[in-house]
Parts: structure tokens; sequence; C-alpha cells
């Protein structure tokens, strides 16, 4: 959840743009998506290889080919030139043909020639049994093109794009961060996250965060401007932000700025939190149809730079996938999982309107609500998001440390009578009905759009006891309503004397969460915000069955719990830039920002 104000202070300019986003017109043999991702897995065959060769490098370095020959290097990767004339380039001897290979059988051959030369080599590469080649785009025609499906060689060609200059590096660290993963136990890989918010730091100073709990931590907000090449940040960050940093490394906790907010979205680890690629967010966002293309290509481009590829990238995503050029959830989107080392999916203020009534903050399972309510879930998130190409182990579940509330009267959020008074699941309520939270949450007024809007209605953990919703040990107080959901998995509160209906998340729920992510096998979980726990009662349930697992906290089989009568007081139960002076990643929220110029206002904090 990102709730930012007026953004006034420092803005970091730069003198020009460095980025920008250029649609093209589709190659006469554009893939359809089955064959899209038969060719992700050919890239990863491609870059898998022991050795490498590249036809088509010469002395002009403005070539392509040479280019290509000088990422290998970067790289450091056992790559040989093939040039029939040459016998160096870039110091490496060269050899004449592809028969010259000392073990062509694991060897991928990136090819940079005219079409009529690459057809000859694909030819050689089929009677050598070349195990994957990758063809610059413009080294193809019709004739290469129906060669290649024609010989049998379709699933172990790249062609039609992308180059390799562009994706490659992405791809590359996938498959190393993959093997880096499988080599670590699930302990030492578990990614345990939050976000820190700059403007709590009088309440929530930076000395009393448990530092030594997290392995990453994002420093909530830079905004985008109007201008691509301006990054703004409020005043205070300009002291703070330097300090949390160097808290963060003091402490092995790996530092990320979240660049975002509703007038563009945010940058964690490279944390992009765009929710909505391609779709309307708050109201006033401009939207394109190309949203989610630019998007992947501006991650392509960060990650073809050299300061791109040591990043940690990572995208605080919505629980459903990002949006094709209809507007509808894409299928295909396993290109994202070779650029960014994980998605956080921000699995809380799931929708609840009045009609469809008061419904869960960050449900875990949402298959068993009413239909109107099925709007979201960690279960359905993860499972659309894996559907679409991103892998399971490349997932953090992002957990809130708040609540929403909604006032709701007695004689609708409660059944029964006495001491058989139990709370409604899903009551509907009334719009523009909701009251001020805790003294964290927002007063209400004009939003970035210009529209009024009431207040949130939010209350941190701590403000659940501060509010006397909850006892500071955990348990239930005697005016205070309880009952588990055991479809989502949450909890909810009702106070009947102000009729404030509230949905959130205690111990036990984070306990389940975390045991989800253990046996689901997801990369860790990201709560919003670090502030909003209360003496780690949260951040302890959901890192230790997040690490060790807990069977007892398997979600059970019924679909709603049983209601605590309103006497009762049962306890509720108690996803780098690597440098040791600036932060180790960003978090993306929108894509109409220049990742370059946000790398020099990085720099120009040490």
């Amino acid at each position: 959840m990102a709730q930012l104000g007026t953004t006034t202070g420092r803005a970091l300019r730069y003198k020009q743009p460095l980025w920008r986003f250029s649609s093209q017109s589709a190659p006469f043999f554009q893939q359809a998506p089955d064959m899209a991702t038969a060719a992700q897995e050919i890239k990863k065959k491609f870059l898998s290889s022991p050795s490498f060769a590249v036809v088509g490098a010469s002395k002009d370095p403005s070539k392509f080919g040479t280019k290509i020959l000088k990422w290998y290097q970067t790289q450091n990767l056992d790559i040989t030139p093939v040039h029939p004339k040459e016998t160096e380039l870039e110091g490496i001897a060269t050899i004449g043909n592809l028969t010259e290979l000392p073990a062509p059988q694991s060897t991928s051959v990136s090819i940079v020639t005219p079409p009529k030369v690459t057809l000859s080599i694909l030819k050689e590469a089929k009677a050598l049994d070349i195990p994957a080649l990758w063809l610059q785009p413009g080294a193809e025609d019709e004739d290469v093109a129906s060669f290649i499906k024609e010989s049998g060689l379709a699933d172990r060609v790249i062609y039609g794009g992308p180059c390799l200059l562009v994706e490659g590096a992405g791809i590359r660290k996938s498959l190393l961060r993959r093997q880096q993963t499988s080599s670590n136990s699930s302990d030492s890989a578990l990614i345990a996250s939050a976000w820190y918010a700059g403007w709590h730091s009088t309440d929530f100073p930076l000395e009393d965060v448990s530092w030594s709990k997290y392995t990453h931590m994002a420093y909530a907000f830079a905004v985008t401007t109007p201008k691509p090449s301006v990054i703004s940040l409020e005043s205070s960050d300009q002291q703070l932000l330097p300090e949390f940093v160097s808290s963060a490394h003091k402490h092995g906790v790996k530092a990320s700025l979240s660049i975002g907010g509703w007038s563009w979205i945010a940058i964690l680890l490279f944390e992009c939190r765009w929710e909505y690629p391609g779709l309307q967010g708050i109201g006033c966002n401009l939207v394109s149809a190309d949203d989610t293309a630019n998007f992947l290509t501006f991650l392509n481009e960060l990650r073809s730079t050299s300061t791109g590829q040591n990043l940690i990238l990572s995208a605080a995503v919505y629980t459903k996938p990002f949006a094709d050029s209809n507007g509808q959830p894409s299928n295909n989107l396993s290109d994202f999982s070779h650029v960014l080392d994980f998605i956080s999916i921000m699995n809380y203020d799931t929708k609840s309107t009045p009609s469809s009534g008061a419904g869960p903050n960050a449900p875990l399972d949402d298959s068993c609500a009413p239909g109107a309510s099925q709007t979201g879930s960690a279960k359905s998130a993860v499972n659309a998001w894996n559907t679409a190409g991103i892998p399971v182990n490349q997932m953090v579940l992002g957990v809130p440390a708040y609540a929403h509330s909604f006032v709701i009267p007695s004689s609708v959020a409660l059944s029964g009578q006495g001491n058989n008074t139990t709370l409604a699941f899903y009551p509907p309520y009334a719009a523009n009905s909701t009251r001020k939270g805790d003294r964290w949450d927002s007063p209400g007024g004009l939003n970035v759009c210009g529209n009024e809007e009431g207040p949130g209605g939010i209350y941190q953990y701590w403000g659940l006891i501060e509010d006397g919703f909850l006892s500071s040990n955990g348990t239930i107080p005697e005016n205070i309503v309880y009952r588990f959901d055991n479809c989502s998995q949450t909890p909810l509160l009702y106070d009947e004397g102000n009729q404030i209906y509230v949905s959130y998340d205690d111990a036990e729920s984070f306990s389940i969460k975390g045991n989800w992510i253990n046996v689901t096998g997801l990369a860790g979980f990201a709560m919003w915000e670090a502030g909003g726990d209360y003496k780690d009662v949260l951040l302890d349930a959901i890192s230790s069955s997040a690490r060790n697992g807990d069977p007892s906290r398997l979600p059970p089989s019924s679909n709603v719990g049983s209601p605590t009568p309103k006497t009762s007081s049962a306890a509720s139960s108690a996803v780098a830039l690597q440098s040791p002076h600036l932060l180790d990643s960003i978090a993306v929220t929108t894509a109409s920002l220049s990742i370059l110029s946000l790398l020099l206002s990085m720099a120009a904090l040490m």
C-alpha cells in the first residue's frame, strides 16, 4: 500500500532523458504465444552451453557482430570468433568455419550475417548437430525461416528477434540465480523483506528496525515526475535515505529504493511496482496498450547495461498478471522471468464493494468466497502468475501489517443474540462512510487526480492495539467480537459500540501464510510496512513458518471458521547495485522512468 502526499523537496535532474521506448511493426515471422514460450526455452538452452561461437564479427567495432563478440567477453564466457580471413578478433584467435570447433555439440552459435550467408551456416550447423543458434535480427529472411522449419531446426534456433545484446544478460543472470538458489538451503535463500516508509521515521526511526530479521529492505518512496529525466525526493529523504542505506549495509541487509506512488508505481531492489500496466490505476494515469511490452523493453535494455547486469531487479505487482494489448491478463510473461530476480505479489487491499460486502484485506484463498468476492488471493495470484510463465521460486508474497475498517451497523454486522452473537462474513456497507483509522491514517482530501477522497480507515497492527481492538498480549478485549474466516484464513474484529468492522492479519494468519510460502516453494515474503508491526509479532510469525514450515498451520478443508462468542477473550495467537555505499536494488512502480537517470540519482546520494 503506497499512500503519498504532495512531493516537495529536491528533484534530481539530468540534461536529457536517457531512456525511450519504441514500437516496431511485427516481422513476418512473428511467433504465436505458444511458440514464444518455446523460444524462451531455446534461449535458456543457448545460454546454458559451456562454449560459444560468433559468426559475423569483424575488425569494425560499430558492427553488431563485433559488439556481440565483446558482449561474450564481458560475460567471461568461452567465446570463439569464426572468420574465414582474419586470424584474430578482439585478441581472440579465430577459426575459419564451424567445422573447426573442438566441441560443436556443446557450443552455441551467434549468427550475425546476411540472410544468404546465414542459410549456408545453418546447413553447416545442422550437419554438426550444433545444439542452439541465435540469429541477430536481420540475419534471416523468408528462405531462412522456411529452412529452419523444414529442416527440423525450429527447436534450436532463435530468430525474428530479439537481439542477444538486449536479452542475454537478463537470461544469464536468471540462470545463475537459479543455480545459486538450488545450491542454497531454503533457510538461507528465503527473502525476508519489508518496506521502510520514510515519512514515518519520527514514530519508527531506523534504530527500531529489527535488521537482523530481514534480508532485504526497501525505502519508500522517491517519485517520478512528468520529465523522464527527473526523480523527486522529499526534502527529509536527502538525509534519511543515505542513513537508511548505511544502516541496512551495517547489518548485512540489501538496501533498495522504491520509486513510486500513484504518480508512477515503484522501484525496489530495482523493484518495479507497476501494479496495472495497460490498465487504469488510481483513475488519471496514462494508459497504453503497449504498456506491458514497453515495460519489458525497458527492463531488457536496463539489463543490457553494465550497471543493470549487476542490479537486483524485482517488480511489485498486482494479484493479476500484467495486461496484454487487449487489456486482459496476459498468458505469456515468461520473458519477465529472465530480467527480474523476483516479483513481489501485493496480496493486500483486496477489493471490497458496498454491494459485495466487506471482505478480507489479504486472503490466502478466495475460491471458497461468494462469487462477487472472488477478486484475488495469494493462491489465485500465484497460480495466475505461474501460468503466465513466472516460476514459483521467483515469487515473493506481499503481506500487510495493517487492517481495513468499515462502518457497519450492528444489525448488519452481527447475527444472533447474547453469548451467541457472531460476526457476519461479507456484510454490506454504505459507500463513503469510512472513518479515520489510527493516527497514521490519512484524514482524506484531494488525491493526485484532484478528486476528493475520504479517510482511509486503515489501522496498523499496533494501531489495533492502541485503539483497543486488540490487547497488547494478543487477546481479544471483552467489548470486541472476533471471528476467523477459514476460507480467506484471516481474522475479523467488530467494535459494536463504534460500529467498526475490521479485516486484518494477526500472528495466526501470518503463520499460516508463512507455512504456505514454505510448502509452495515461494522465494519469501515482503511486508508493508516494517513500522506497522507491534514488537515483531507478525514478522516473527511469518519468518518462522516460512523458514521452517509448520504442519499445524496448513489451511483446513472447511470453508468458514467457527465463530467466537461475543464474550470470548480467546487469544488471537501470540522478493543490487553491488556497492557498500549505494543501494543494492531498485523498486519500480511505473514505467516512463529513465532507469539510467535513476542510477545516476542513486550515485548522487553517495
